[in-house]
């Protein structure tokens, strides 16, 4: 089927983009969200995970932290520091980022400013922005694909993908169409996308071979209830990522145990 018949490329084309699906990136972002605790920041990190999300000042949600409270965090982690937010005025977002001093900023809503409003002032931190998929039949991908083409054209360095109900996302435990969400990361050829939204230990091995995403994000997943994270489901997701994503020859040199940087698989074939 040729680029004019592609249902997939179709629907980034409508939203202004044209080049060939591809996504060559060779580094898997594997991230344990809503952390509050430092005991689970390291087995997360001993399992392999690349960074980890805190909610700072999101007080909405159960897996809230203070500002203060992610600066402790943040300064005693060996993986990256990536800090959810909500604020929709970049100089809000700049002087939380300042005290915090996370590797990445990931906002949440729709923004009213481009991020590298944000960028400039944080040199050398990343800016995630956050599109949501409605979880339905049929579900509409010209909205989604619309504001991965505005995040990427405006100074995001990636977006995460996620779930959501009734215009909620985030934490929720619901997984998107996968479907869906593989044709969105394929349409975005080289820019990378990170795939949120009801994964777990169970499922994030089937995700990410159909959906082919540059990176997982979980919270709700690797919980035994409201904001009770589980040692024993961080090191299953990390284990499950792992498997699929580092090639056999590769984890026969690792200990699972330890905080070694996980790959996009490829085949020993």
């Amino acid at each position: 089927m040729g680029p004019e018949q592609s249902p997939r490329l179709s629907v980034w084309n409508l939203a202004g983009r044209t080049e060939a699906p591809v996504n060559p990136s060779r580094h898997f972002i594997l991230k344990i969200c809503g952390l509050r605790e430092i005991a689970h920041l390291r087995v997360a990190e001993a399992c392999g995970a690349t960074h980890f999300g805190l909610l700072v000042e999101v007080t909405q949600s159960p897996r809230c932290v203070s500002r203060r409270q992610a600066r402790v965090l943040a300064r005693a982690a060996r993986a990256r520091p990536v800090m959810v937010t909500m604020l929709d005025d970049p100089a809000a977002i700049v002087d939380l980022a300042r005290t915090v001093q996370p590797a990445v900023v990931q906002h949440h809503g729709e923004p009213s400013f481009e991020p590298e409003a944000v960028r400039r002032e944080l040199p050398g931190t990343e800016f995630w922005q956050v599109v949501s998929v409605e979880v339905g039949p049929d579900p509409d991908l010209l909205g989604p694909a619309e504001r991965i083409r505005a995040a990427a054209a405006t100074g995001a360095d990636r977006v995460v993908l996620d779930a959501a109900r009734s215009g909620q996302s985030g934490g929720l435990g619901v997984a998107m169409d996968w479907e869906a969400a593989a044709q969105l990361v394929e349409a975005a050829g080289e820019f990378p996308i990170l795939l949120a939204g009801g994964l777990s230990p169970d499922n994030v091995a089937e995700a990410i071979g159909r959906v082919r995403p540059a990176g997982v994000d979980v919270s709700s997943g690797v919980e035994t209830g409201p904001n009770a994270k589980s040692p024993r489901l961080i090191r299953a997701f990390c284990e499950a990522v792992r498997l699929v994503t580092v090639p056999a020859r590769a984890r026969k040199r690792q200990n699972p145990e330890t905080g070694s940087t996980v790959h996009r698989g490829e085949s020993d074939a």
